[in-house]
């Protein structure tokens, strides 16, 4: 069972609970909610997880989420991510945002 879930939606990005705080350790579910297209989660600059992107694909309920741990090394702090439609794994710094881009952040802590 995931401790965070985020779920990206065709407009906007909610999180449950809110606001999205993990800690190492803690699944972080990624869900797409009302979207039929394939949606690349990439982490913008550094990841809590060990790695800084995945695909997720509305097209089928097998795909069409994702559930990764947060690393026992991750730093405290906010980690943003762009939810980038169709073909928009590209690194930000390489290519233009694709249109219907949604970000979003994690805060990641170590307090209890």
């Amino acid at each position: 069972m995931a401790n965070q879930t985020v779920t990206i939606g065709p407009s906007d990005i909610t999180y449950n609970p809110d606001p999205p705080v993990v800690r190492p350790g803690d699944t972080v579910d990624f869900v797409l909610d009302g979207r039929t297209d394939k949606v690349c989660v990439v982490f913008t600059d550094g990841t809590p997880f060990s790695r800084s992107s995945f695909d997720l694909d509305g097209s089928s309920p097998l795909s069409n989420s994702q559930d990764p741990m947060v690393t026992s090394t991750v730093t405290t702090r906010r980690y943003y991510f762009q939810a980038r439609p169709e073909g928009g794994c590209t690194p930000p710094h390489h290519d233009p945002e694709p249109p219907g881009t949604l970000g979003g952040g994690l805060d990641v802590t170590t307090e209890f």
